[in-house]
């Protein structure tokens, strides 16, 4: 699972019920009632992810099962809002 700045995961969840595979976001709070949507359907990945993470400019990276590592095309990291001081 990978977070980005506001707190927002992002997961794979990988089991037997082949309707449920894909990437999926979530928002805090974090607690048994937490929802998240499936923003990738498993029938649009090329292979199954096993781990996520983010670096510092906010490109999310997963590593496949069969190997390799993807790159998101636009960074999920997006910056927290300022506030006048």
């Amino acid at each position: 699972m990978a977070f980005d700045s506001k707190g927002n995961g992002y997961a794979i969840i990988n089991t037997s019920n082949i309707a449920a595979l894909g990437l999926y976001y979530g928002s805090p709070p974090w607690n048994s009632n937490t929802n998240f949507t499936r923003l990738i359907s498993n029938g649009t990945l090329s292979y199954y992810f096993v781990s996520f993470m983010y670096d510092e400019c906010g490109y999310l990276y997963g590593m496949g099962l069969s190997g390799g590592i993807s790159k998101s095309n636009i960074p999920i990291k997006v910056p927290l809002a300022s506030t006048p001081q």
